[in-house]
């Protein structure tokens, strides 16, 4: 799920004074029709898919918001980066990303101990099908790792693997 989040300045009505300026949040999905807000700053929480930065792209040459804030939910891969690098420095757009992150956010955490990489129940069959291609298989075991790692850069751990031989 990729989001648009928008900080717009909002005066709170209930407040003693006119001129109290607090913040107020806006989500959207990067596929919605979204207006322009040329002075609200955005933040990009999203996948690094082609698809989602020719979206990107596609909003900073339109001027949409006024800084952008890019945050990538795992390791986006440095062709794709600078494909994206390559189309926002033709459409003149570069200045106005203001930071690009990887986030390594794409696991989810159900209690403190436990988390999951939310990769639904057909990953086993899939993984042990005859039926299953190469690249479906490369793309699973690549998003096992993507995830795992991220869970392991989250938690600022080693992580210790053990094997018993069997005799």
């Amino acid at each position: 799920m990729t989001f648009v989040v928008l900080e717009l300045p909002y005066i709170c009505p209930y407040s003693k004074s006119s001129a109290t300026v607090t913040r107020a949040d806006f989500y959207s999905n990067i596929n919605a029709q979204r207006h322009p807000i040329p002075d609200v700053p955005v933040l990009y929480l999203l996948e690094p898919t082609a698809a989602n930065l020719s979206l990107v792209n596609a909003d900073l040459f339109r001027s949409l918001y006024a800084d952008a804030y890019i945050n990538f939910l795992s390791s986006i891969p440095r062709p794709l980066m600078e494909d994206f690098a390559a189309q926002i420095a033709e459409a003149g757009t570069a200045e106005s990303v203001a930071q690009m992150y990887d986030q390594y956010l794409n696991f989810i955490v159900g209690e403190p101990d436990l988390f999951s990489l939310g990769m639904g129940k057909d990953t086993y069959w899939a993984l042990n099908s005859a039926q299953a291609t190469d690249e479906e298989i490369d793309a699973l075991v690549d998003r096992t790792v993507s995830g795992l790692f991220s869970v392991v850069v989250t938690m600022g751990k080693s992580p210790s693997i053990k094997n018993t031989r069997l005799s």
